[in-house]
């Protein structure tokens, strides 16, 4: 961090605009319409990047992992959110299961 001059802070709020803006890209330019966010900054700086100002929550897939709708202009993203150091070791694989099977 010092090498960039940069505070603990500014180096968090840097990858979260970075991660964020790079996920837009991948969104916008690829058929993928299911996403899941690991981490609040992570998800933060990926709806700040696509615009989203609202997540609708429809379903909780796993306890106290839900799976949201945003609405964007062109198309809908499934979006699951989970904290950071929350879950087991297989939560990740148990989610992308039941978002693929989720309708």
């Amino acid at each position: 961090m010092q090498k960039y001059n940069l505070s603990f802070r500014e180096l968090e709020l840097t990858i979260r605009k970075f991660l964020g803006e790079l996920t837009a890209k991948i969104v916008r330019n690829s058929p993928a319409r299911n996403l899941i966010l690991t981490g609040g900054d992570i998800a933060l700086g990926v709806c700040s990047a696509l615009g989203i100002k609202n997540l609708n929550i429809v379903d909780e897939l796993l306890p106290g992992i839900p799976l949201s709708t945003a609405n964007l202009k062109n198309f809908n993203l499934k979006i699951v959110t989970k904290a950071g150091g929350f879950g087991e070791k297989d939560t990740l694989f148990k989610l992308i299961k039941k978002l693929t099977d989720w309708r």
